[in-house]
């Protein structure tokens, strides 16, 4: 399966999707494009801080089924 990068975030997107899942920044060719990294690290941080409560979810899941 193909795939397009985000030239925002970086993040590996289906070849048919016109917006990154992650930034939703628009997917263009990425022989046009200029990065921008002053919004790099906003994108990341929002990231961690999702993939942390996504970890935390999960855990306090498996305590309630364990329970």
């Amino acid at each position: 399966m193909k795939s397009k990068k985000c030239p925002i975030c970086g993040t590996e997107n289906r070849e048919v999707a016109k917006y990154c899942r992650i930034c939703f920044s628009r997917l263009i060719s990425l022989k046009s494009v200029v990065l921008k990294t002053s919004i790099y690290p906003k994108v990341q941080n929002r990231r961690k801080i999702i993939n942390f409560l996504f970890i935390i979810l999960l855990v306090l899941i498996l305590f309630f089924l364990i329970k």
